[in-house]
């Protein structure tokens, strides 16, 4: 009980539970792609709609050609996800911009 009476220990204490809070909900967001932007032809799409269409059977889905993703670092957003609905505008984006 000595050592919670030590100023320095408890503010280290809390800065070090913090800081794991932080990390613990910022892997569990990123785990879940709330911290993705999903892009389908440039235009934003949310997650939920991103993701029925990913897993939809293929008779009941829009098609969809992703490409690699970009870091973006913004207001929400840490990386974003650029899909497209034709193959050949998913290439023509790819070499655009990773020259591949």
């Amino acid at each position: 009980m000595a050592l919670l009476k030590s100023k320095k220990l408890r503010v280290g204490l809390g800065i070090f539970a913090e800081l794991l809070l932080i990390i613990v909900v910022t892997g569990f967001a990123w785990s879940r792609d709330y911290l993705i932007h999903f892009l389908y032809d440039e235009q934003t799409i949310s997650r939920d709609d991103f993701l029925r269409n990913a897993y939809a059977p293929a008779d009941q889905q829009m098609y969809m050609a992703c490409a690699q993703g970009d870091w973006a670092l913004g207001w929400l957003y840490l990386y974003e996800v650029h899909c497209f609905s034709s193959e050949p505008e998913m290439r023509a984006y790819m070499k655009a911009h990773f020259g591949s």
